[in-house]
């Protein structure tokens, strides 16, 4: 592995049951990894939300369909507080580039709403075009705004997309997706351009993926990825391709392989396996240019962690985490560490520490 910075801000059931596909050869865990519980939550999530702030803290709401409930924690001292509930259960969100935090809900009273980290109180903003539109894709495009792709309404899944202008405070439609999509995944490439990938509609899993074209408004069409899935992760690289891994398949089974898509020219190759099949984990780039895979399964549960090096294509299992997760969300913290909250009935989240050899100064 090799040190690489950061680009932007970055940024979703003991493996008992053997899923086919093919691991790499095993490797030793990286030295001096481990898992450090922090100081409990206020509560238990079991599928929160996590987005850190410009200051460093980590902004943790919702869990579940009812849950308005929020809370902060701040790395430095290693605590949590509470802080202004939302207005209404969220489902979504995007930290915008002036700090506050873009929230979407399902509420007809307050569909959208904004978090002020100064003040830590919500408020409401505009009304999202799509009417009901639960769990879509939210990426902060180069000029501030927000592109809010797909995701799923009853009966079905949308191909629509929209952008969130945080100068105005409204909603409008853009070029709609070629296949209406949820549990997909994006990232925002080098270029600006936004990556779609997989996900589902209805009976039907997907292996296409579409690029976002900021300039025009428009999606298009790029090359298939070799498995079809939905609830994978998708990873910007320090070096612009993206990483795609695990998932759910069109069996419904949890999917242990893993594939690099290539800008450049628009096509999918595969790469190492992960050493254990995997659906709604996480995914984190590390500081040194390392993905931390954690957690996720179907079935049973799991705490084990891995990691991707970019340069050898191959992953490495690391130190498991103090309790198995699913559902959860991780944070790249401004030490390095990840944060890791959720996805369990336990009060509990924990940090990674290590994985990775020293930066060069």
């Amino acid at each position: 592995m090799s040190c690489h910075p950061l680009r932007g801000w970055g940024l979703f059931l003991a493996a008992a049951i053997a899923w086919p596909g093919t691991a790499a050869a095993a490797a030793e865990p990286a030295a001096e990894a481990m898992w450090v519980p922090t100081k409990p939550p206020t509560r238990a999530r079991s599928a929160p939300l996590a987005v850190r702030l410009l200051d460093g803290r980590v902004l943790v709401t919702g869990g579940s369909i009812s849950d308005t409930s929020a809370e902060l924690y701040d790395p430095v001292t290693d605590s949590w507080s509470e802080t202004a509930p939302t207005n209404s259960p969220v489902f979504a969100a995007a930290l915008l580039e002036d700090g506050q935090v873009l929230a979407l809900s399902l509420s007809n009273q307050v569909p959208a709403e904004l978090f002020n980290p100064a003040s830590e109180t919500w408020a409401a903003t505009g009304r999202y075009q799509a009417g009901f539109r639960a769990a879509p894709t939210m990426d902060m495009l180069a000029d501030g705004s927000v592109l809010i792709a797909g995701g799923s309404r009853p009966g079905g899944s949308l191909a629509s997309a929209e952008l969130y202008d945080p100068v105005t405070g409204t909603f409008a439609f853009t070029g709609s997706m070629a296949f209406a999509r949820e549990g997909h995944r994006s990232g925002v490439l080098l270029d600006g351009t936004v990556l779609i990938t997989g996900g589902a509609f209805q009976t039907l899993t997907w292996n296409n993926a579409e690029e976002y074209h900021p300039e025009t408004g428009s999606f298009t069409q790029v090359g298939s990825m070799a498995r079809r899935r939905w609830n994978h992760t998708a990873t910007v690289l320090p070096d612009g391709r993206v990483l795609v891994a695990g998932g759910r398949s069109e069996s419904g089974g949890p999917i242990q392989s893993a594939e690099i898509y290539e800008p450049v020219d628009g096509t999918f190759s595969e790469t190492g396996s992960l050493f254990a099949a995997r659906n709604n984990h996480t995914a984190t780039l590390l500081g040194c240019g390392a993905v931390l895979v954690a957690g996720g399964g179907i079935g049973v549960t799991r705490s084990s962690a891995e990691l991707y090096d970019l340069q050898a294509g191959v992953w490495t299992p690391t130190a498991d985490m103090g309790t198995a997760r699913v559902g959860h969300a991780a944070v790249l913290l401004l030490n390095g560490q990840v944060l890791v909250v959720g996805g369990t009935a336990e009060v509990s989240a924990e940090r990674f520490v290590g994985g990775c050899p020293p930066c060069p100064e």
